[in-house]
């Protein structure tokens, strides 16, 4: 027998296995989708009946099959160690670029119809759902059809699916429609926090226990969000309780509120392969689009050619800001590159810098650190839950588990 694999001799064996090494990403936001863990398998092992668990389009990182068993990936060494932090770095880049461009359009393209475009970019893993289905004959669609008694959670899932889409579609709307009030820095400052609250919303909705750090950390967030809204007393700068500033610091924390609940039902959805979340997702938001379009009675075209270059830029900027996340959480685990995730905010204030000139006031900078540090707390958190009991650093920082 190899003695890099490991072999189950039952199925709660196997069941047991799952549960202590699968990720929850609720520190990488609410466009997170996918969820890694440090192990994979031969192509050649995979399954089209039941016990399949499909979790990235680059690898089957979590996949099980009738011979449950499955190979140790193995160590990388050097450069290597730091792929998964590049292209989460990358992921970074392209997200906060494709928020530039909706900045830059602000006024000549509406929210509504700049969502249809996103969208449509988003529809590009369609052919990879395809792709999977009739080439690779993985049953992609099992977890949610067909919709009889025998298949009670079939419905639920098809549910959830929907319910991810309409949250999803509703936080882009509302953080697109953000922009026309405040900077960049400030709409994704705000919309970043979203990973401290979704402990609390567990907490509330789900009955999960919400320790001492989670809800530490989810204080200084909110203190934060509060600062880099310039709600603060004795603020009579020209970032005081105006009204532009108070409804695009509204729209935000409501795009943070629905891409927590983003997130808590994204954690129902683990045994769904990825292009039918991503697929799903795209459609959804894409009708919601176009009939919060037909209710407002505005879809703006493009009239030049680089407002259609702007536009289709945002579609593909979405669509491989995704791929290089996924890929990223190939080589690197979800505590590491949440951390990276904090570069958002970083890139946001580099980028209206650069291109609109926007300097950075002090209560959105101070605000803005403050809702890293919670974030990259609670991320720090994550590592040190995920390590083995016995490591030194999970001895050592044992503190932060409570």
């Amino acid at each position: 027998m190899d003695k890099n694999r490991l072999e189950f001799n039952n199925s709660t064996q196997k069941e047991n296995f799952i549960q202590e090494n699968t990720q929850n990403n609720e520190s990488l936001g609410p466009e997170t989708i996918f969820i890694p863990i440090s192990l994979s398998i031969d192509e050649k092992e995979i399954s089209n009946n039941n016990s399949t668990f499909e979790t990235d389009p680059f690898q089957n990182d979590l996949v099980t099959n009738d011979k449950d068993t499955r190979k140790l990936k193995p160590e990388r060494t050097g450069w290597q160690r730091y792929i998964g932090i590049l292209l989460a770095l990358c992921s970074c880049i392209t997200f906060s670029l494709c928020i530039l461009i909706v900045k830059v359009l602000n006024g000549k393209i509406h929210p509504g119809s700049i969502g249809v475009y996103r969208f449509l970019g988003i529809l590009l893993t369609l052919p990879v759902l395809l792709y999977y289905r009739y080439i690779k004959k993985v049953n992609v669609f099992e977890t949610i059809w067909p919709l009889t008694s025998k298949h009670k959670g079939n419905t639920k899932n098809l549910l959830l699916l929907l319910f991810r889409g309409i949250s999803g579609c509703t936080a882009i709307l509302l953080q697109y429609s953000a922009l026309s009030y405040i900077s960049i820095a400030t709409s994704t400052t705000i919309s970043f926090s979203t990973p401290i609250f979704v402990g609390l919303v567990a907490w509330i909705f789900l009955g999960e226990k919400c320790g001492i750090v989670p809800t530490l950390a989810a204080l200084i967030t909110f203190f934060g969000v509060v600062i880099t809204a310039g709600i603060v007393p004795g603020n009579t700068g020209d970032i005081s309780l105006n009204n532009d500033n108070l409804i695009g610091a509204s729209l935000s924390f409501g795009s943070m509120v629905f891409g927590t609940f983003i997130i808590v039902i994204l954690r129902s959805l683990r045994r769904i392969h990825f292009t039918l979340v991503a697929s799903f997702f795209g459609v959804v938001g894409l009708i919601e689009c176009c009939i919060y379009c037909l209710a407002i009675g505005r879809f703006d075209i493009p009239d030049s050619t680089w407002e259609w270059f702007l536009i289709t830029s945002i579609g593909i900027l979405t669509f491989f800001s995704q791929i290089l996340m996924t890929a990223a959480l190939k080589f690197e685990d979800a505590g590491p590159i949440a951390l990276v995730r904090t570069s958002d905010v970083v890139f946001a204030f580099v980028w209206q810098y650069i291109f609109l000139g926007v300097i950075p006031d002090v209560y959105s900078s101070t605000g803005a650190v403050i809702v890293c540090s919670g974030v990259a707390l609670i991320a720090f958190r994550k590592y040190v839950t995920n390590l083995p009991p016995k490591h030194r650093n999970r001895q050592k920082y044992s503190f932060l588990l409570k």
